[in-house]
Formats: C-alpha cells, structure tokens, sequence
C-alpha cells in the first residue's frame, strides 16, 4: 500500500557556495531542492513549499501556500509540454486557468489522506 508523506526539513544552505547555490537564493537552490530537480529519487517527490524559518508558519496559510506551489508547478508543465509541441512565446496568460485549478485541486486533494 503506497501512504503519502509530508516531511519537513530545516537545512542550512551557504549561499556563497557557488556549487550548491549559484544563484545565491537559498529558497530555489539547496542540497534538498537539488537533488529533487535532479531527479534523484526513485519514488515521486513534490515540494510543496520552501520557506525562510521565520516566515515558517503551521496553519492554513501553509494550505495556500502548497495550492499556490501546486498551481505554480501545472502552469510551468503545461508550458513546457506546449513548447514541446511545437508552441512558442507561449505565457501564463495563454492557458486555461479552469483546467489547470481542477488538476491542482485533485492533486491538492490526493495529498490529504
């Protein structure tokens, strides 16, 4: 039986480091989010949220937050699959917000147990 997750980390991250955050942006480059991106894992693997600590929050913002991620993510694969078939200068604007919301919302609600 396959349980979903949610594990939450703190992790140091030197944004100096050019290797693990060349962008020195610890919130879009860690040794956490790297190795997602990369693909490392062999399970699926969703960041629901990157936060500093002191904005880290546990309420119902947090539930936004992962909508929005959610959201964010659709948009970005919706995107790029139009670009792989043959679309171009395709924006945010382009896309059909309804169908986008109706998949983050199932993916939202297959989160929850």
């Amino acid at each position: 039986m396959i349980k979903k997750v949610v594990v939450t980390l703190l992790v140091e991250v030197d944004t100096e480091d050019k290797h693990i955050c060349p962008s020195g942006d610890p919130l879009l480059e860690n040794c956490v989010l790297n190795v997602v991106d990369d693909r490392f894992f062999e399970d699926p693997v969703t960041v629901l949220g990157v936060s500093y600590l002191q904005n880290f929050i546990m309420s119902n913002q947090q539930n936004t937050e992962i909508l929005e991620n959610l959201f964010e993510q659709e948009v970005q694969r919706s995107i790029q699959k139009l670009k792989e078939l043959g679309f171009k200068d395709i924006q945010e604007s382009d896309l059909d917000k309804d169908s986008i919301a109706k998949k983050v919302q199932k993916q939202f609600e297959d989160l929850c147990p």
